[in-house]
């Protein structure tokens, strides 16, 4: 059958609608069988292509017809097929684009139509996470004032409504005792860096000769010489830091050595005097224990002097305390000398510092000579006896350190330090008991002084160990006893 002219008339347009479907399946163009046959894909794929375009593909309309036509019909796709345009026709119904009204509106809607199934397709979208989260927020805030109410509108008397659950007093307690604690920790520690912050250096601006005599007064006991000499001594050497008119005065480090028996106090002393002293540096040197081996003697005297050096610090007064000095050996007392020199500078460049060199040199002539002023006559007391008359002693032995240091002029004041009588270790004895909160009786006080040994000459009886192993008897005996 031959195609319609749908340019002809417009009474064409109106006869297009009693026209059936197999009419409309018959108007379609006859292909051309010269054009080559295409495969089973390319059909495929050129009916999906016809399908999806809104231009170029057939109508709707046609139906299951149309669709075997197309099967029957070897076409390609719409590019290369012969099908005739459709620019001029209005898809579906025929009807001519001339005409203004009719055309205009089956076109719209064929159009609309055609491209249903597509838009129905493209309206499917995923669920927007934002209006989840949104929407599980509203659910969890309109949980949350239900809760509210439900708290609020509980009442004893209503059922199925728990009352509210009032604070005990234990509860409230606690909470006030910690608040309590934290508070006062919090004040402690505004208060402990204040202090830190406000603290000054102490290079001995303040130091009290009355108040080092008071302490040593109190609690060192038979010891009358050097009572009287280390507070002068100290005195007069801080005086050079802070009272002297002469910038160029060199200042050297004080250096007192202390001289005595075992348990006279001298350890006692100087930690007395670094108490006095406070925010004092403590530096404290044990021959033995430091500078064991005789063999490595060169190398001590550089390790000695490097310690004391570089531990001196520039804020406040530095105490150097070395014990035992008589065992110390000869290069060991060089580097003793070594670090003294090398700290002594101009008074407005150094640091106070004060060495305390402990050792049992001369004790043997010091209780000589004491023994024997005491025995010269009865009349004769302990505070009688003078520094004059042990001074000579340290000029006897020319090979000692005391004699190396002192041809230097390095030591400031030789200090010896008398026996104990036992008056004196009972007085030590009554301290310790006192501090350990013992009974002072006199049968704990004897059972304490039989563990004790002395020697008696004549009326006069001096203890061999002094105080050193009173606070061991006192543990000893109070523990037999309770």
């Amino acid at each position: 059958m031959e195609p319609m002219d749908l340019d002809s008339d417009g009474d064409s347009s109106l006869r297009q609608n009693e026209i059936s479907d197999m009419e409309i399946v018959s108007t379609s163009p006859v292909v051309d069988q010269n054009v080559k046959e295409t495969s089973s894909f390319e059909k495929l794929e050129c009916a999906l292509s016809s399908i999806l375009s809104f231009d170029k593909s057939p109508t709707k309309s046609s139906g299951p017809t149309q669709s075997s036509a197309m099967e029957n019909s070897n076409m390609e796709c719409p590019e290369h097929s012969s099908y005739p345009s459709t620019r001029n026709l209005n898809r579906g119904f025929g009807i001519s684009e001339d005409d203004d009204y009719i055309s205009q509106f089956s076109a719209t809607q064929n159009r609309s139509d055609s491209n249903d199934g597509f838009r129905k397709r493209s309206k499917i979208t995923l669920p927007n996470p934002t209006k989840i989260s949104n929407q599980k927020k509203e659910r969890n805030i309109a949980k949350s004032k239900a809760r509210s109410l439900i708290v609020k509108n509980s009442d004893p008397n209503v059922p199925n409504s728990e009352p509210i659950k009032q604070p005990n007093c234990l509860t409230l307690f606690l909470k006030c005792c910690t608040f309590c604690i934290f508070s006062f920790f919090v004040v402690f520690c505004i208060l402990l860096v204040f202090n830190y912050f406000q603290r000054q250096c102490n290079t001995g601006e303040n130091f009290s000769k009355r108040v080092l005599e008071m302490d040593l007064d109190s609690n060192v006991f038979g010891q009358h010489i050097a009572v009287n000499i280390i507070p002068s001594k100290l005195e007069t050497y801080l005086q050079k830091f802070h009272l002297i008119a002469n910038p160029q005065l060199e200042c050297k480090p004080l250096v007192l050595s202390f001289h005595g028996w075992t348990g006279v106090g001298k350890n006692y002393v100087s930690k007395i005097i670094s108490v006095t002293l406070y925010h004092s540096n403590w530096n404290n040197f044990i021959i033995p224990y430091h500078f064991p081996h005789e063999a490595f003697q060169s190398l001590y005297r550089t390790q000695i002097k490097t310690w004391i050096v570089n531990n001196v610090t520039e804020c406040n007064i530095n105490v150097v305390v070395i014990d035992e000095m008589d065992k110390a050996y000869p290069e060991i007392v060089e580097g003793i000398a070594d670090s003294i020199i090398a700290l002594t500078k101009p008074c407005h460049k150094s640091v106070p510092t004060i060495f305390l060199l402990l050792s049992n040199s001369f004790a043997v002539d010091i209780n000589r000579e004491f023994l024997s002023f005491m025995r010269a006559s009865h009349q004769n007391s302990r505070e009688q006896f003078a520094f004059q008359d042990v001074h000579s002693i340290s000029e006897e032995n020319v090979d000692s350190w005391f004699t190396y240091l002192s041809h230097k002029n390095l030591i400031d004041a030789f200090v010896p330090f008398l026996p104990l009588e036992k008056k004196h270790v009972i007085q030590c004895i009554k301290r310790e008991l006192v501090s350990k909160r013992f009974s002072t009786d006199s049968r704990s006080i004897d059972n304490i002084l039989k563990e004790l040994s002395f020697s008696v000459f004549g009326e006069l009886e001096l203890s061999n160990t002094g105080c050193k192993r009173v606070a061991d008897k006192v543990d000893l005996i109070m523990l037999d006893d309770n």
